[in-house]
């Protein structure tokens, strides 16, 4: 691709590092924090407080919930918008939610 690209790695993901050999410009994380449209927002796989239809614990892979919006996917649900246990608001940006690529327009259009 002719611009960087940050993959944000998850729980399927364990030889994700290899990628880096592959291509050039990819950044990988487990979460990353950042400001989009002046928005402070959390990318991370997982939402905050996530327990699966198993009862799996993934809690090492969670990000804090301290707040920030949290942008994530892993929940193979076509829900958008949740609210974790202390009140942060979270938006699954994942294909099961919605079948393509989302635009940060569409996502904070959610949170008004």
């Amino acid at each position: 691709l002719p611009y960087p690209v940050t993959l944000i790695a998850g729980n399927h993901d364990p030889a994700v590092a290899a990628l880096d050999a592959l291509a050039d410009g990819l950044v990988i994380h487990t979460s990353l924090d950042l400001v989009i449209d002046q928005v402070e927002v959390t990318l991370s796989h997982f939402p905050a407080n996530f327990v699966d239809h198993r009862g799996r614990d993934f809690t090492a892979h969670m990000p804090p919930d301290d707040g920030r919006i949290v942008l994530h996917g892993h929940t193979h649900s076509n829900r958008r918008f949740s609210v974790s246990a202390k009140g942060t608001r979270q938006l699954h940006v994942g294909w099961d939610s919605w079948a393509g690529p989302v635009r940060s327009t569409e996502l904070f259009a959610l949170l008004k």
